[in-house]
């Protein structure tokens, strides 16, 4: 890696975790990403609050859903290399407590 590591080269070393429990630790994803490469970081989001805001207005039906959603967040884990990230996708619909976690590319 040079100094040109832009945010672009940033997004090819990251994958994006979604349907989490909201009890997950960093360092719990640190060690279930480790054996695919080097972690640089992880970044836990938890579910934004005005996702109701964006509901359309005959929305009620979605309702149940979003209550669901609301029990799970995300994160994203950056890693040294692009490499690294392409395997972690193998990840994808295993189950971390409890969850069937989704794994994707950033």
């Amino acid at each position: 890696g040079g100094d040109g590591d832009d945010s672009a080269a940033a997004l090819l070393r990251t994958v994006f975790i979604g349907n989490l429990p909201v009890s997950i630790k960093p360092r719990r994803l640190r060690t279930l990403f480790a054996p695919f490469g080097a972690v640089e970081s992880v970044r836990l989001r938890s579910v934004p609050v005005d996702a109701e805001g964006k509901m359309p207005r005959g929305g009620k039906v979605i309702t149940g859903k979003l209550v669901q959603d609301r029990n799970s967040t995300n994160a994203y884990v950056v890693f040294a290399e692009a490499a690294a990230a392409a395997a972690a996708v193998a990840l994808n619909m295993t189950e971390v407590e409890g969850r069937h976690v989704r794994v994707d590319r950033a």
